[in-house]
Formats: structure tokens, sequence, C-alpha cells
């Protein structure tokens, strides 16, 4: 079964988190998120119908104190990393197996043991969950796992009103990262024993399909595409761009994309038909 895509982590400054910039609010509608169990950063939402969403993530009042010994201290503002899911955290031993045969190249990338997270929502229900982290590699590069212990709809809620957006946006469409052109293979083999498929190659890039949480028959199911290109510095890869499914009918494009700066990072995000 292939892994759901459970959230895309968004970094900006935490003034902006309070005050969010219009291009978002605009074009989706904002969930209250919450302060973080370790009391280092809150968040908001944006949840699509296909049960994903977008974290909008801050550290609280910017204190350089917050990001010491964060797993994203060291990111700034922007796409950050990504979360899948699965129906137990104990689906990514099978993964490690999977990545273990697949001798990947990638410096013994492989996942580390589940650790609790958790948050309190506004009006003070707890939520608890499980990540599991990637080690030797760096945050962003490959994802991690999100896996609840409290029921789901606590951290990602079913409302009507919460999941429908002024964009028409229904859930993600494609996830795109670049990797430098000399790590191509390795991230292709990696990536390949983490979706336990090969993927589709084509045109100096690798796409793979993966699930929704939220299945509709008849929407588009989410990609994951790596792109060989010079990656941020030139040694890391880094998620590049995300496209989102709207609620029209059709092929390619739906809408122009937005193309517009948090913390002064460019974010560029494209839309495509969401309907077949």
């Amino acid at each position: 079964m292939a892994p759901k895509i459970d959230h895309i982590i968004v970094g900006l400054p935490y003034s902006d988190l309070q005050s969010l910039p219009t291009w978002l609010t605009d074009n989706f509608t904002i969930a209250p998120g919450g302060r973080h169990a370790d009391g280092k950063t809150e968040n908001k939402l944006i949840i699509f119908k296909d049960g994903s969403y977008i974290e909008l993530i801050a550290f609280i009042n910017d204190d350089p104190e917050n990001k010491k010994g964060h797993w994203w201290g060291q990111h700034g503002s922007g796409y950050i990393d990504c979360a899948l899911t699965s129906n137990g955290a104990e689906d990514v031993h099978e993964v490690n197996k999977r990545i273990d045969r697949a001798e990947t190249g990638l410096d013994a990338v492989k996942y580390q043991d589940p650790r609790a997270g958790g948050r309190i929502k506004p009006d003070g229900v707890e939520i608890k969950w499980k990540v599991t982290f990637p080690e030797n590699v760096r945050r962003g590069e490959v994802p991690f796992w999100c896996h609840d212990v409290t029921p789901r709809e606590l951290r990602v809620p079913k409302d009507e009103k919460l999941t429908t957006h002024p964009s028409g946006v229904l859930g993600v469409g494609q996830l795109d990262l670049v990797v430098p052109s000399n790590k191509l293979g390795a991230f292709k083999k990696f990536y390949s024993a983490l979706v336990d498929s090969d993927g589709n190659t084509g045109g100096g890039s690798v796409t793979w399909g993966i699930d929704a949480v939220n299945k509709d028959e008849g929407v588009y199911s989410p990609k994951v595409r790596i792109n060989a290109d010079k990656a941020e510095d030139g040694t890391h890869a880094a998620i590049a761009k995300l496209t989102l499914l709207t609620d029209t009918k059709g092929e390619g494009e739906s809408r122009e994309p937005l193309i517009e700066k948090l913390g002064g990072v460019e974010m560029r995000i494209e839309f495509t038909h969401g309907r077949q």
C-alpha cells in the first residue's frame, strides 16, 4: 500500500504567523492551530478535503533559544519539510527494510524509532501523535512520518467550512523536490524504496504516485517528483514547489500560480484541475 500525504511544512516569521499576508488569506481558509508541546513553536493550518494540510509554523517570538536543538532550527522561511502517513507507525519498519535492500548510496539514511509529539489546541484540547524522523540527512530532503495517537480528526478536522477555500482547492496534486544531479540516482533508489514503486522516469525527473488520506473517486491522486537540478546550495535536496488540485474538471493548469514571498523567501504554488 502506497504511503499517504499527511502535511507540508512551511516556515515563516512569528509576526507573519500572527498576521498572515493577504495572498494566503485571500486564497485559503486558515484554521487555528496551537502551541506545540515543547513550547518552542506555534502553527496555523490550511486543511484540504483530501485529508492533508499545509502547516504554517513559526518559532515563538523568533527567539533563537527556541531554535536551538530543534529539528527545523536551521531552516528559515518557505518550504522546509513534508510528512507522510500510513496505517500505523510500525509500517516504517518495513520501509527501513526496503531502504536497506535498495543500497541507495545516501550514506545510511534511514528512519529512527518513533517519538512522541503533540500540541494544545486553542480550546484546550490536547492532541498527541508519533513522528518518525530520518537520520543522517538534512531535514526536508526526504519525508518524515506522522501517525496519530489521538483521533486524527482532532489534528485534521473534517470541517466543511475549514476545508472550503476561495481558490477552490481540494488537496495536494504534486510535491516537487530538486536534487543535485550527481545524487539523482541515489534519491531515486531511496524514494522507490519509500513508496515501494520504481516510479516513472523522464526528462531528468522521476515521479511516484502516492495516496490521499481521504480518497475521492474521480479526483487525481497525489504525486511526488524529484528533479535533477542545482538545489539550494548545490549539495542538498529541497522542496521546490507545491501543486494543488482545484475542484474543476480537466487536465493541466487550472489557474495562474501563486508566486509570493514569506520571510523574504519565494514560494511557488501551482494549481491543476483536480477532477478527471
